[in-house]
């Protein structure tokens, strides 16, 4: 499974896009398929990972958002910062929703976005999504 960690970066990109600028359910495939084309350079090894998990995380959005403001104290979700919240919808996605064979088991899922935080997120993102997801681990 080379460049796993990379293809979940993309996956997290392909999120927040979409959070960005959404396209209808029905273009989702098509949409995520062009984001995979024009953005990697990796082989399509974990192409079927990125559209399982790129695709899962948006269509159950409504669903993922509240798990995550059920864990959010103090806290509305309209303050999550959308790169945080990119990286929790994947990751919660893959927490609670991931039905593969292959599904990553907790400690590689809060490594993982943790570790995306730190690239993509502001100073203090990796220390709130690792408090998110640790509540969502004992939940």
């Amino acid at each position: 499974m080379p460049n796993r960690h990379k293809s979940r970066e993309l996956v997290v990109q392909f999120v927040y896009q979409w959070s960005i600028n959404p396209c209808e359910l029905r273009e989702l495939a098509a949409s995520a398929e062009f984001f995979w084309n024009t953005n990697t350079k990796l082989s399509d090894e974990n192409k079927e990972y990125f559209l399982r998990v790129g695709i899962g995380a948006i269509t159950k959005i409504p669903a993922i958002d509240e798990r995550i403001e059920s864990l959010l104290k103090n806290w509305k979700m309209s303050r999550v910062e959308k790169v945080d919240l990119a990286i929790l919808r994947v990751a919660i996605f893959e927490l609670n929703f991931e039905e593969s064979e292959d599904k990553p088991d907790l400690a590689v899922v809060i490594d993982e976005a943790v570790e995306i935080a730190k690239k993509f997120g502001a100073k203090d993102s990796p220390s709130f999504v690792n408090g998110i997801l640790d509540k969502a681990a004992l939940k």
